[in-house]
C-alpha cells in the first residue's frame, strides 16, 4: 500500500510538470525497499532511465534497487540489478557476508561479488 501511494504521488507530481529530481526517485526506492517490493523497484528504474528522463540512477539508487530485491527474495530481478550496476560501473555497498547477499550469489552462479562488481 506504501508503494502504491507513494508511485500515485509521483505520477501527480509529473503530469502537474513538476521536475521530479534523484533525491525524490531515490526516495520512492526506499519506499520500494521498505516494502520488499522488488518489482515496484524494477518499474522506478525504468522509469528513472526511460526516454526523455535527465535523471541518472545513482550509487543510492542502484543499492537501494538491489536491497529491495534482496528483502523480497527476487533473486532475478536482483541479478538484473547487479549486472545494470556492472555497465554502469556503480559499486555494491551491500556486504558479502550480509546473510541476504550470501544466499543470492548461489543463485546466481558465482562464489562473490567481486565478479560482478
Amino acid at each position: 500500500m506504501q508503494v502504491q501511494r507513494a508511485e500515485k504521488a509521483m505520477q501527480l507530481m509529473r503530469r502537474a510538470g513538476h521536475k521530479v529530481g534523484l533525491m525524490t526517485w531515490n526516495t520512492l526506492m526506499a519506499v520500494c525497499q521498505s516494502a520488499a517490493d522488488a518489482p515496484a523497484a524494477m518499474r522506478t528504474l525504468q522509469l528513472m532511465t526511460a526516454a526523455g528522463s535527465d535523471v541518472v540512477p545513482d550509487i543510492i539508487t542502484f543499492n537501494t534497487a538491489l536491497g529491495a530485491c534482496v528483502r523480497g527474495a527476487a533473486w532475478h530481478h536482483a541479478t538484473t540489478v547487479l549486472e545494470r550496476m556492472q555497465q554502469t560501473n556503480i559499486q555494491c555497498a551491500l556486504s558479502p557476508t550480509d546473510p541476504p547477499i550470501r544466499s543470492l550469489l548461489p543463485r546466481i552462479g558465482t562464489e562473490s561479488l567481486s565478479t560482478l562488481v
